[in-house]
């Protein structure tokens, strides 16, 4: 998934786009801000700070299917979300936990 989400990243690199990635359930109160819950990790959420909306992603993990997402989100033509309270991710210690990626 890291290496589709870099693939995408590279495509998108004139694009406004910041990535980053967290440890699902290391940091589920953040997760949760995203409507995203641990039986849907790992996932890929598209989150525009300035208009606190967010769209996730469904689907087949491929570099293709995330570069899609992100050219709909930034078009307008991939629906968006108001995230309702925004709980930041906590400084932890997150290497004892399994994100549901391995």
């Amino acid at each position: 998934l890291l290496l589709c989400v870099q693939t995408a990243f590279n495509a998108h690199a004139n694009d406004p786009y910041n990535f980053m990635w967290v440890n699902g359930a290391c940091q589920s109160e953040f997760t949760e801000s995203f409507d995203v819950q641990p039986n849907q990790y790992p996932t890929v959420v598209v989150y525009s700070p300035k208009k606190n909306r967010f769209a996730s992603f469904v689907g087949t993990y491929d570099s293709e299917a995330i570069r899609d997402l992100l050219s709909g989100v930034l078009s307008g033509r991939v629906k968006t979300r108001e995230v309702f309270q925004l709980t930041p991710p906590q400084d932890r210690d997150c290497s004892n936990f399994n994100d549901g990626s391995n």
